[in-house]
């Protein structure tokens, strides 16, 4: 896995805004912190699961700095594993907080089953669903000039597939002459488009234009790498609600949660889709 795609993967698992202010209040209860669960899984069939725990919106601010808040939450501890039927695969630290493993064989439609097992948080577990893979058959990115803003214009096309679905396109940009910095893994610049099929269109190809509305100042030969899953209808309800509330990173990790989760004992969300992922120049 090479470290440009392990920095998108983890990029896009932990999208997420800037931190608040602390509150000058006193006396709140602790709450107790919890593991919370981000997955992404590449096309080769590769996942990371990154762990962190919740914090209360009082630990940190604009002035924390970034590196060593992401060491204070990243849970390096765990013994995670997933299994489905007839396998079991115990996944390695390979970033922090990160876990990953090559070649699972995945199925479409398949259900499996993630346990984490931490000596300092303690255990939570988390079922879902495979959904089938979908492909753009069309794509591509233009700079566009709104007289205000030099936003990217995505213009793509997927052939639906029978039924109701939920789809999913991440749109990030990359550079590979800058590293990622701290400040990034807590808030990356990633633009998320949900696309919900329609019933008179069931089966049909879908084409669309959107603006990624993410980054203001894009130039022709950017990098992006855009994503495309098709995912079920519960993370597809989680990530419009993240969506809609302004989502941001203390929000999902701090205290009180107010997001649905799928990880019983815990916070996030753990989900496996197959990718389409592409890598393309903005073009003029």
């Amino acid at each position: 896995m090479s470290r440009l795609l392990l920095s998108g993967i983890v990029l896009t698992v932990m999208m997420a805004g800037c931190l608040p202010e602390p509150l000058p209040v006193n006396d709140l209860p602790e709450l107790e912190p919890k593991i919370v669960v981000s997955s992404q899984m590449v096309p080769d069939q590769s996942v990371a699961i990154l762990l962190t725990r919740s914090f209360g919106a009082l630990d940190a601010s604009d002035s924390s700095d970034p590196e060593v808040l992401l060491n204070q939450i990243a849970i390096n501890d765990a013994l995670v594993r997933i299994e489905g039927e007839g396998f079991a695969d115990t996944l390695d630290l390979i970033d922090i907080g990160v876990y990953g493993s090559v070649a699972i064989p995945f199925v479409d439609e398949g259900w499996y089953t993630l346990y984490v097992d931490s000596p300092s948080m303690g255990k939570v577990s988390a079922t879902t669903q495979v959904k089938t893979a979908v492909r753009f058959n069309t794509l591509s990115a233009f700079v566009n000039d709104t007289g205000f803003d030099t936003l990217a214009r995505v213009d793509y096309s997927l052939q639906d597939i029978a039924g109701k679905n939920y789809y999913m396109i991440n749109v990030q940009h990359i550079s590979a002459e800058e590293p990622p910095e701290p400040e990034d893994f807590l808030n990356p610049n990633v633009f998320i488009k949900l696309v919900e099929d329609q019933e008179e269109n069931d089966g049909q190809e879908i084409s669309e234009s959107f603006n990624a509305i993410f980054r203001r100042d894009f130039i022709p030969g950017d990098t992006v790498m855009i994503q495309l899953a098709n995912i079920d209808r519960q993370y597809f309800d989680f990530l419009k609600l993240r969506r809609d509330t302004r989502f941001n990173f203390s929000d999902f990790l701090g205290e009180p949660v107010n997001y649905p989760s799928n990880v019983a004992g815990g916070l996030g969300w753990f989900t496996l889709h197959f990718p389409d992922v592409r890598v393309l120049l903005v073009e003029e």
